[in-house]
């Protein structure tokens, strides 16, 4: 039986190009995974879960194993004030894959780098870091809209995340696409000019919030400054 598998993976690895023979190996991963959790730690999922594990992990292993194209909307290594008359808002999200739970961060700021609005709460039943990230943009939209913030600038880190908004005009036909098309009416109502990709260094205090709102057990929602964001901020700001 191991001599068939050996033949099988040999006939595989000649078969497939170098990617798509790293995303089979990583894919098995999974699937053995599964098994050793049946065995020694008595866990056992649906398939139908199992599968989207390894869906969602496959979706985050070739994110990460690929080189962004360059693009024009990828702002340097530190924030940058948006311009007159504008407000920037900057989200991020938090995943952990074992608990599926997570955090939501999302900061607003002015072109002097004024805070005007920002939150940060905790989620659990995620898919993917990329389900945190759609689910931060859709929360800070909602916020922005409720309380008149905008026109906007969009800014977040989630590369895979900018990339699907900006080409938000025909529906989305992934796992997450009924939460992208939610999120494409908003960047409408709520007049966003871009959906930008920045640096997680250009996204330091939504990611601050993200990771603070991960152990959080209600929604916080802020109006200034709070006091665990203050020096962070005023470093940002001496960047300016």
């Amino acid at each position: 039986m191991t001599g068939d598998v050996i033949s099988w993976l040999s006939q595989c690895a000649k078969d497939l190009s170098l990617p798509q023979f790293r995303e089979l190996l990583f894919s098995l991963w999974g699937v053995w995974k599964e098994r050793n959790d049946r065995v020694w730690n008595q866990k056992r999922l649906e398939a139908w879960d199992v599968s989207l594990g390894i869906v969602s992990r496959l979706k985050e292993f070739r994110f990460h194993n690929q080189k962004p194209p360059r693009s024009k909307s990828v702002y340097r290594a530190v924030w940058r004030t948006p311009p007159v008359g504008l407000v920037k808002i900057n989200v991020d999200g938090a995943f952990h894959h074992v608990t599926r739970k997570g955090g939501l961060g999302f900061v607003i700021r002015n072109e002097t780098g004024v805070m005007l609005g920002g939150g940060a709460w905790s989620v659990s039943g995620l898919l993917s870091s990329e389900h945190a990230e759609i689910l931060a943009c859709k929360a800070a939209l909602e916020f922005a809209g409720e309380h008149g913030f905008g026109p906007a600038i969009l800014e977040i880190d989630a590369f895979e995340v900018q990339h699907q908004l900006s080409r938000c005009a025909s529906a989305n036909l992934s796992l997450l696409g009924r939460i992208y098309d939610d999120v494409g009416i908003l960047l409408k109502s709520h007049s966003v000019v871009q959906v930008l990709h920045v640096s997680r260094q250009g996204n330091g205090i939504a990611h601050v919030l993200a990771t603070y709102g991960h152990s959080l057990r209600q929604n916080a929602f802020y109006f200034s400054v709070p006091d665990f964001l203050q020096v962070v901020i005023a470093a940002e700001l001496c960047t300016l």
